[in-house]
């Protein structure tokens, strides 16, 4: 339904949704690097002990950065303890929606490439779902880039037709 929404708007929905209120107070003082030659997009939350290796954070399908509101943001949260990015993957929230297709290589060569451009390197990657899948494409095609990888309920394991979730081959088959 949000297909005819600008991204700003996706943006602003995302943010008034609220289990995301203290990611929005957040996303006010966080750095949002843009760079006009590349799509990335992501959030950058600084640790007061900025010699930290960085924590780069990827939702899964479909959700957005805000999937980790509570990660960063609750009882014991990351926030201001870690340099944490979060970073939005082609496609959703307020990415870049303008490939003919995604798939799971191009959702990492994206996020490899939004890694790049926002300088990151040596990262403990943190995936979640398919997220999680992205991650561990990138960890495998660019090692360079990354010192750990956390997988959270990953996919990507090989199954046969009838092992897959309903509700993932309803979005398989799914037009939209």
């Amino acid at each position: 339904g949000a297909g005819s929404l600008s991204k700003a708007e996706v943006l602003e929905g995302i943010l008034a949704i609220p289990k995301n209120a203290p990611f929005a107070a957040a996303m006010q003082k966080a750095q949002l690097p843009g760079n006009p030659d590349s799509p990335a997009i992501g959030a950058y939350f600084p640790a007061a002990g900025n010699d930290l290796p960085p924590i780069v954070l990827v939702h899964g399908t479909p959700d957005t950065m805000g999937a980790f509101s509570a990660l960063l943001f609750g009882e014991g949260g990351l926030h201001g303890e870690a340099n944490v990015w979060t970073l939005e993957v082609a496609g959703h929230g307020i990415a870049p929606a303008n490939a003919d297709a995604y798939s799971f290589q191009s959702c990492a060569d994206y996020l490899a490439a939004s890694m790049a451009a926002f300088g990151l390197s040596g990262v403990t990657l943190v995936g979640n779902s398919y997220g999680a899948e992205f991650c561990w494409r990138v960890a495998v095609d660019h090692p360079e880039l990354v010192a750990r990888l956390v997988l959270i309920d990953s996919s990507g394991l090989p199954r046969t037709d009838d092992q897959f979730l309903s509700e993932e081959v309803k979005m398989r088959e799914w037009s939209v």
